[in-house]
């Protein structure tokens, strides 16, 4: 009895000093649980701390110029050129980098229009404001938005060093909405450089189709389109897509959608709905025979604008696959030849079109019709004057510098001139009409 009693006790003075040793043990971890999130606290800290004197640096970096140093450098030019030219080039000044790369060893030599090679300068070295001619700012790269426009910190240039005769050239190639509306002054900017042909100078990013006899005629050399028949036969029916961007201004993914109900669509990317299709085309890789082994794939732009052709077509258009897009007109617009793609608009919904890609892809003789244009068209070469590709402007912004009657306009707002430029449709109002309700 007595050993009974004893026991219990020291079950109990067991248990309680169990328990008490795993209530300490509890507390100990919960300061030191404590501690490490306190730690952690304190390191995301320091890190946007870092972060935002790092942007801090990066955009003073735009402006950090005075009007002596600029001076000294255009001097200094003057002195090298003092030797016997009568005439010093024009000289094009990238103000901002484009997708924040230094494009200007790419365009320097003017490789599309080799006789400007000594007309026109490039530079990207900020110093050289005064001396040049124009001032090229990439819409996506002025840097006073974002963190910048935060800190009320400008990268834009002085006033002070600023002539009347400079002209600022708005660039960009991409639609309105994907421009980042930059923050600029009234009045900043004097040209356009983008893709709509009613721009100060246009960009495009494919080149100038043209017709092989008339290439023939000129003695170009000829860029051959034409396959063996054998691939076009495929692999898989229906369209491929490799798409991003997922919420687009044109809402390609809702007329994608509608079109899925009726004919095989095969996503992959971002906007695919399991991992191994969201893996299937990394960056890195180029996926064209993805692409070959469909008889169809989209094309379709983010937004439907005037004159809009990003290179969604044309890195792939050496694939004997067909393209779909959104607009006729544009495409047609822009020389391509007709019956190379496919239009949304051809058709009066996604069920019509669907039933026209079915017989294509079941019908071979259909589907080489598709591809007759490979045997009768080509590429104008670089370097053909008033052909050129035009891809960064430079060829046409440098004829326009040594123009006689240069144009001083100013534009007034940048953003709201740009979006009446590019004249953009509304993709819902297209759908309302295209799909069925």
């Amino acid at each position: 009895m007595q050993s009974s009693s004893v026991s219990t006790v020291w079950d109990s003075s067991v248990g309680k000093a169990a328990q008490s040793a795993k209530s300490c043990i509890r507390r100990r971890r919960y300061f030191r649980s404590r501690s490490c999130y306190f730690r952690l606290f304190i390191a995301l800290i320091v890190a946007a701390i870092i972060v935002i004197l790092f942007g801090i640096c990066y955009t003073c970096s735009c402006t950090d110029i005075s009007y002596d140093q600029a001076l000294g450098y255009l001097k200094s030019l003057q002195t090298i050129n003092a030797g016997g030219s009568v005439t010093y080039p024009k000289r094009i000044l990238f103000w901002t980098n484009i997708f924040g790369e230094d494009i200007t060893s790419k365009v320097h030599n003017f490789y599309d229009c080799p006789e400007n090679k000594n007309r026109c300068v490039i530079d990207s070295n900020k110093l050289a404001i005064l001396a040049s001619d124009a001032i090229v700012f990439h819409s996506r790269d002025i840097s006073n938005q974002g963190l910048a426009d935060l800190l009320k910190i400008s990268c834009l240039p002085d006033k002070s060093l600023r002539n009347p005769d400079q002209i600022y050239v708005y660039y960009t190639m991409e639609s309105p909405s994907n421009s980042g509306y930059p923050s600029t002054p009234a009045n900043f900017f004097n040209w356009t450089m983008t893709f709509v042909a009613e721009s100060d100078i246009q960009t495009r990013y494919g080149p100038h189709f043209m017709k092989i006899d008339d290439a023939k005629a000129l003695e170009f050399e000829i860029k051959d389109f034409a396959v063996d028949e054998n691939r076009y036969l495929k692999k898989n029916s229906g369209i491929f897509w490799l798409v991003s961007n997922c919420n687009t201004d044109s809402k390609r993914e809702k007329a994608v959608a509608e079109l899925a109900k009726y004919i095989d669509v095969k996503i992959v990317g971002k906007c695919a709905d399991n991992d191994v299709d969201k893996n299937l085309c990394p960056k890195s890789e180029s996926c064209n025979d993805q692409y070959e082994n469909y008889p169809f794939y989209i094309a379709m732009e983010n937004s439907n604008c005037k004159d809009y052709i990003t290179e969604k077509l044309y890195q792939r258009i050496h694939i004997p696959s067909i393209p779909i897009v959104s607009r006729r007109r544009i495409y047609e617009n822009a020389g391509i030849p007709s019956s190379s793609f496919i239009a949304l608009d051809d058709f009066s919904g996604p069920k019509e079109l669907a039933e026209y890609l079915k017989i294509l892809q079941t019908n071979i003789t259909a589907y080489k019709h598709h591809m007759e244009w490979r045997k009768k068209w080509t590429i104008a070469p670089l370097g053909a004057a008033g052909l050129q590709s035009e891809m960064y402007g430079m060829c046409q912004l440098c004829d326009r510098l040594w123009e006689s009657s240069k144009t001083h306009k100013s534009i007034d707002d940048i953003n709201s001139h740009y979006e009446k430029l590019a004249a953009c449709e509304n993709g819902d109002a297209f759908l309302r009409k295209w799909i069925p309700e």
